[in-house]
């Protein structure tokens, strides 16, 4: 007696209608159903490698198979089904319905479907079947050449993307590139203003600049603790050139009215007096150097207007002010800069060692 459990299972013989291996219908004949001893081996775990027994009893080797279920050495095949080719086994079929909704023939067939479908139903005016057939045909073969047109097109769209963003890829690199040479013309533009510019200022500036030099040179000389006659003649000449730098009065020669320049005489009188080995007294020192400094202070506004002036040039044409000029203007709290104050009180309280003041009445000290 067959159970439709039998059926489903697959234990009837299709050709005797009876239950597989039962001899005559009598179930005593029955063969052993297979029996599992041990699971299959998992990778290479021996532990797992036990046998299968068959109906007869007799043992098969488990052959390893690996993680995901494929018997180790065998080729792997897909065999998942898809809509339209049905079971695939390694690549996709690709016969009349083609590989995808997208292909020409599967878009074709389609077309040829519902074509025949259409001309299949009632209809006042009778067809034949090649007509019907004819026309099915007529359809796949719009259906499918419009699809082909339609990847074509959008195959060229692709193309004519992928071209236009070469292009623009191309035109991206040539604009950095242009930028590149021009930075460098530009930078090359304004290495060059502010040279010129340089040039211009410290031509004007040459004689503020020779100013300057001397008087730090005199002040040097009678600043000196221990004052000797080689260093009044040095102070003086030094005076000397601050008060014109085109005087050509060397310290080996007396000064006369040509080599001196624009020295007044009194000046060129002590230098030739200090020739003969005289030394000045401590108060004639003070006079020459507060005369340096009058010298020097007053040129400073003249150096001042100078300097805002190519301040304003580098500033207008976004130049850097340091590459145009440098400052020679004494910093604040020098000899020929002294900070103001209102007594030495607060001077003493404000101001650090070695910077110099002015009180209210023009008298000028610093702080030791």
């Amino acid at each position: 007696m067959s159970r439709p459990i039998d059926a489903l299972l697959g234990n009837i013989d299709p050709l005797t209608g009876l239950r597989r291996g039962m001899v005559g219908g009598n179930a005593s004949y029955m063969q052993s159903p297979v029996k599992m001893s041990a699971l299959p081996q998992v990778g290479n775990n021996a532990g797992y490698n036990q046998d299968i027994a068959m109906r007869s009893g007799n043992n098969i080797p488990v052959r390893p198979m690996t993680n995901a279920g494929v018997i180790s050495n065998t080729p792997f095949k897909n065999n998942t089904p898809t809509l339209l080719t049905g079971t695939t086994t390694g690549q996709t079929n690709t016969g009349l319905l083609g590989s995808s909704f997208n292909d020409p023939r599967a878009v074709g067939n389609f077309a040829l479907a519902s074509n025949l479908l259409q001309n299949s139903g009632y209809s006042t005016t009778p067809k034949s079947t090649g007509e019907i057939i004819g026309a099915g045909m007529g359809a796949y073969m719009k259906g499918r050449m419009a699809q082909e047109d339609r990847l074509s097109a959008k195959s060229q769209n692709s193309l004519k993307n992928q071209l236009e963003m070469a292009k623009y890829m191309n035109d991206l690199q040539k604009m950095k590139l242009d930028l590149q040479k021009s930075g460098k013309e530009d930078a090359k533009t304004i290495f060059t203003q502010e040279k010129d510019l340089r040039k211009e200022f410290t031509g004007l500036a040459k004689p503020f600049r020779e100013t300057i030099t001397n008087f730090n040179k005199a002040y040097a000389f009678a600043m000196k603790k221990n004052p000797t006659g080689a260093s009044d003649i040095a102070l003086v000449f030094s005076f000397m050139k601050a008060l014109d730098p085109r005087s050509v009065v060397r310290e080996n020669e007396q000064a006369t009215t040509e080599n001196a320049g624009g020295v007044p005489a009194y000046i060129r009188n002590f230098y030739n007096k200090l020739k003969t080995g005289q030394k000045f007294d401590p108060v004639v020192r003070e006079e020459i150097i507060d005369a340096s400094r009058s010298l020097v202070v007053g040129q400073l506004q003249s150096q001042r207007d100078l300097e805002n002036e190519y301040r304003g040039y580098a500033e207008r044409n976004k130049l850097d002010v340091d590459n145009v000029y440098t400052s020679l203007l004494p910093k604040s709290g020098t000899f020929l800069n002294p900070i103001k104050v209102s007594s030495t009180t607060e001077a003493e309280e404000k101001l650090k060692d070695g910077q110099f003041f002015v009180l209210p009445d023009g008298s000028i000290g610093d702080i030791q």
